[in-house]
């Protein structure tokens, strides 16, 4: 089983306080969607996401309800529970998924612009919006370790950045458990999704992941982070290869839920 790292050097809550308060002050807050300065922060909201009340308000315009099974939205007289048109035929590896909102208008923007070099700090950010939403959720999840959706290694040489991991890395450090980087390999190069329809994504991605050996995953609630979720095909393929290597479950975290049909 993965444990988590002792915080044997984490500064005490008066000393975090006083570094954000410092560093506030040298660099004033701006919000990471459209860079507007933000107000300054009210007690007991330390923890509000970085956007400005316009930009957060159109982030979490495509919330509403959704499918527990799947994140895709439904109306908001259906059980969550039960699993909606999109996924009632799927027999998804995954458990459940927790989302942001749909991959529409301010929120497909920003994962967009995530998706460029040196956009860690908007990625951050959604990942602290999302948290807000969904963190309480994702607690009661009892995760174990968080694994991101790892890039083929050729990618790397042009897309440095990779938002599932920045991603991973704020959730882990909110639920306090391991980012296991190191669980989970891309072996094969594959065709970008975007452009395939949604029977060749599923074949695009077969046998493309594979757990590492040393993974030490046995019983773990694994949470596994990525951007976009369209048709789950990615998730799926992920989590299969997590339960073969030990894993308990797999709930899969997303910051939007794509509109994609299969």
């Amino acid at each position: 089983m993965i444990r988590s790292p002792k915080n044997r050097w984490r500064l005490p809550a008066w000393a975090r306080a006083f570094a954000r308060g410092a560093a506030d002050f040298v660099y004033p807050p701006a919000c990471r969607l459209c860079t507007a300065d933000l107000a300054e922060r009210e007690p007991g909201c330390a923890d509000r996401a970085p956007f400005c009340d316009s930009c957060r308000a159109e982030l979490l315009a495509t919330r509403g309800p959704a499918c527990v099974k799947c994140g895709a939205s439904i109306g908001p007289y259906l059980d969550p529970n039960v699993p909606c048109s999109f996924c009632r035929n799927e027999n998804y590896a995954f458990e459940r998924v927790y989302r942001l909102g749909v991959y529409d208008t301010a929120l497909r923007t920003a994962c967009l612009r995530s998706k460029s070099s040196g956009a860690e700090p908007l990625t951050a950010g959604l990942a602290d919006l999302m948290w807000e939403c969904e963190g309480a959720e994702l607690s009661e999840a009892r995760i174990d370790v968080v694994a991101p959706v790892p890039h083929h290694w050729f990618r790397r040489f042009y897309s440095p950045h990779n938002p599932a991991a920045t991603l991973g890395a704020a959730w882990a450090g909110r639920l306090k458990v391991p980012q296991a980087t190191h669980i989970l390999r891309k072996c094969r190069w594959t065709r970008p999704q975007a452009r395939l329809l949604p029977y060749e994504r599923r074949q695009n991605l077969r046998n493309a992941f594979q757990a590492l050996p040393a993974a030490g995953l046995s019983g773990a609630v694994v949470l596994l982070a990525d951007d976009v979720m369209t048709t789950g095909a990615t998730a799926h393929e992920i989590s299969k290869v997590l339960l073969q290597a030990g894993a308990a479950r797999v709930v899969v975290g997303v910051i939007a839920r794509g509109l994609g049909r299969r």
